[in-house]
């Protein structure tokens, strides 16, 4: 999903995971999402 990629858009982040604010984490504990 492009919400997950726009820290690393717009340089805040480097990696998705990196972004501590985000459902992300939330997603690969539930398995949508493979561990980064």
């Amino acid at each position: 999903d492009y919400i997950h990629w726009n820290p690393v858009k717009h340089g805040w982040v480097r990696r998705v995971v990196d972004w501590p604010h985000s459902s992300f984490h939330q997603f690969v504990a539930q398995g949508f999402y493979p561990p980064a």
